[in-house]
């Protein structure tokens, strides 16, 4: 297995900057996201690490070798691509031994790895079929099973879900990773999709104009966000203006719209006061009508008064949207509307104005970096 190292990596065309000093490191082993918008210099983070684009400046390293300026079929890496390219004339056992044929394998081990590499991705059975013949998905694992069979160090893969439709999407998910982690190879996944990612990898890179917001685990990416990109854009949040008005052991006291709030995450060196932004994602935010048991269980601290304002039923779960009111916990005002999300919905969604407690651990009220 090979780590990947990229060191101040930068691409420009023109004026413009596609990838601006990036550096990253890929533990062996790992199947690696590149995600972000549009635009956000992913691709084109991809395209230098296969080698059909040179960077500007930085480096780019498989293990201990300076591949930087090596040409792209010297590089050892397999390649899947958003169209998936194969050719419609050929068989799916002439489309995966392609590049061992190139490579001017035997064709006796050209056989073995083959049939190893069909089975891998559960074609073994129609490795006769012309290619055009099969559906989305099992040629998505033919693309998958060619770019394995030549056993690269590195396997690199361009949006290869993009294509399929979205009941196949889920289902390829989790087989993408189960084979690629089988074959022990160092993969990089270019996506947008944000569920791909946080279902898919071990780590993740998130990309914005062409600059690294912040590069962690999808768990740690999701739940503790650095800043408000990487918050918004890893799914739905509420961003609340807040002023640090203390501290509390390991917390930070926070005033809001909706009152007083405790924080257990924020930034190394938060100032002592000052106005941050906190993001509170809607599934954190607990509902319980006000006098049931469910509120009497419900902590002191983080509550929020609030009042329904609208929401939508979308069956397993109800969006809510509430409305922080005057008079809450603390002293706090009104004024700030918050999405709540309610798994298995027993509310009314469309009771508007009809009063909710909320509440929310300190450990989901996140201080952002910027």
């Amino acid at each position: 297995m090979t780590p990947i190292r990229l060191d101040t990596l930068r691409k420009q065309f023109g004026e413009t900057v596609a990838v601006d000093d990036v550096s990253i490191d890929i533990p062996a082993g790992d199947l690696f996201f590149l995600l972000g918008p549009s635009g956000c210099g992913k691709t084109t983070l991809l395209r230098m690490i296969a080698g059909f684009q040179e960077p500007t400046a930085g480096r780019i390293l498989f293990g201990g070798d300076d591949v930087t300026h090596v040409a792209p079929q010297k590089r050892d890496t397999g390649m899947v691509f958003q169209g998936y390219a194969l050719w419609p004339h050929m068989t799916v056992r002439q489309n995966v031994a392609f590049g061992l044929e190139v490579r001017k394998v035997s064709k006796a081990e050209t056989r073995k790895r083959v049939d190893a590499a069909l089975e891998r991705v559960q074609l073994g059975h129609q490795a006769d079929r012309k290619t055009n013949q099969l559906s989305g998905g099992q040629q998505q694992r033919v693309a998958l099973a060619r770019a394995l069979v030549i056993e690269p160090r590195v396997l690199l893969l361009d949006e290869p879900l993009s294509n399929l439709d979205a009941k196949l999407r889920l289902e390829m998910r989790q087989g993408i990773r189960d084979i690629t982690k089988a074959a022990g190879t160092t993969g990089v996944y270019v996506t947008h999709d944000q569920k791909e990612a946080l279902s898919m990898a071990d780590r993740v890179a998130v990309l914005n104009g062409g600059k690294l917001e912040q590069v962690g685990p999808p768990r740690e990416l999701y739940e503790r966000p650095k800043n408000r990109f990487v918050a918004g854009f890893l799914g739905e949040t509420n961003l609340v203006a807040a002023e640090v008005v203390g501290r509390d052991g390991g917390r930070v006291l926070l005033q809001t719209a909706a009152g007083r709030l405790a924080s257990a995450v924020f930034p190394e060196r938060l100032p002592a006061s000052g106005s941050v932004t906190c993001s509170i994602r809607p599934e954190a935010v607990v509902l319980a009508e006000p006098g049931s048991d469910a509120e009497k269980r419900l902590p002191g601290e983080n509550r929020l008064r609030l009042k329904r304002a609208g929401g939508v039923y979308l069956g397993e779960v109800a969006q809510h949207t509430v409305r922080a009111t005057a008079g809450g916990d603390d002293g706090g005002g009104g004024g700030l509307t918050l999405t709540a999300l309610e798994m298995n919905p027993r509310f009314v969604v469309d009771a508007e104005a009809a009063p909710l407690t909320g509440w929310v651990d300190p450990a989901d009220v996140v201080v952002l970096r910027d």
